[in-house]
């Protein structure tokens, strides 16, 4: 979960005045999953989305107020280009965002969830398509959800979103998918809470640190401290961007923490 960014503006701009769709060969390419004959990596561009529309959100979790953005309609530009009779089972849409946040969620769901790709916000400056405090934070990308309430935590809402990717979750993160059946509660706690920012054996996101390889957490910080940590960061870090994880409870970390011991076994060769 992200509460504050890093402006990455060079990246921003580089992609908001002009990358071209990458479609990379999945040829060769271990366990990549094609769609329709796309590859599975898409990269956004305004100049090649489809349906700008104006749209509404009565409450902006992010602003915590009303706003209106101009968007793209995310169901009808997945189906674009990916194609139109897409299947959804068990396929993942992975967002990439440019601090290296990578939030992921079901594609039936995002599917039918009436997302946006918002681009610009209506009480930027002339010129600009964001407020100028906000400018490095939000853009190129900001998907919003106008009819999915904003405490819905299946509905996830990335920023600095500079790519999409469909990949089956059971390829995607297959390396921190534990070999103990017992230990999948843990992991499945694990990959919704912590995987947004973390990576257990490089899978996951990388807007903060690996969690196993080449050390495991565990074998550097005691259990009592981590529990500590995530319910308050910046009492261990000064300028820890981390937000203090209220929805794990300890029996939830209780779990967690199992997963994450049992993958010192669990690393990968190099």
């Amino acid at each position: 979960m992200r509460k504050y960014l890093e402006p990455a503006i060079m990246i921003c701009l580089a992609l908001a005045l002009g990358l071209t769709f990458k479609q990379e060969s999945s040829e060769g390419v271990k366990d990549s999953v094609v769609v329709n004959g796309n590859d599975t990596s898409w990269r956004l561009d305004v100049t090649k989305l489809q349906g700008d529309t104006l749209i509404h959100l009565p409450f902006d979790p992010y602003f915590k107020a009303p706003k209106t953005y101009k968007a793209f309609p995310l169901t009808a530009n997945l189906k674009a280009f990916f194609g139109a009779d897409i299947k959804e089972e068990s396929l993942d849409v992975i967002f990439e965002c440019a601090d290296g946040y990578k939030p992921h969620m079901s594609l039936e769901k995002a599917l039918a969830g009436n997302g946006y790709l918002a681009y610009h916000d209506l009480a930027a400056s002339e010129g600009s398509h964001w407020p100028d405090s906000v400018a490095g934070t939000l853009a190129p990308f900001y998907l919003v959800w106008p009819d999915v309430e904003a405490g819905n935590k299946d509905y996830v809402r990335p920023y600095a979103l500079i790519g999409i990717e469909l990949k089956k979750a059971e390829v995607e993160f297959a390396a921190a998918i534990p070999r103990l059946a017992k230990h999948m509660e843990g992991y499945d706690l694990f990959s919704s809470t912590c995987m947004k920012c973390h990576s257990m054996n490089k899978a996951g996101g990388a807007k903060a640190p690996e969690f196993n390889f080449p050390k495991n957490i565990t074998e550097y910080w005691t259990k009592e401290n981590i529990w500590a940590f995530i319910q308050d960061p910046t009492s261990f870090r000064y300028s820890s961007q981390m937000p203090a994880m209220t929805s794990i409870d300890r029996a939830d970390f209780e779990k967690i923490y199992a997963y994450l011991e049992s993958m010192k076994t669990q690393k990968p060769s190099e």
